[in-house]
């Protein structure tokens, strides 16, 4: 019983993407941030970010990995744009 355990194991961190994941995430955050500091405007700041996360993708599709995981980035993006706006 404890072997499957073991075998079976898969953090949530893991799930989600693993570190590429979430940086991606937290740099199209950071980039909208600063494109609005710099500015002032929240679309210009959104559509700087949501190109950043379409690079992100292009590179994920271009090295064989999964472009879906790319979705949280753009969701945060949103939102970001959504609650400065």
């Amino acid at each position: 019983m404890m072997n499957v355990l073991r075998e079976r194991s898969t953090s949530l961190f893991a799930a989600v993407g693993g570190w590429r994941t979430v940086t991606e995430a937290v740099l199209s955050r950071v980039v909208f941030l600063v494109v609005f500091e710099v500015t002032g405007h929240v679309w210009t700041s959104a559509l700087v970010a949501v190109l950043c996360v379409f690079v992100f993708t292009v590179v994920r599709v271009c090295t064989g990995r999964k472009w879906w995981q790319v979705a949280p980035a753009l969701v945060i993006v949103t939102v970001s744009a959504l609650l400065a706006g």
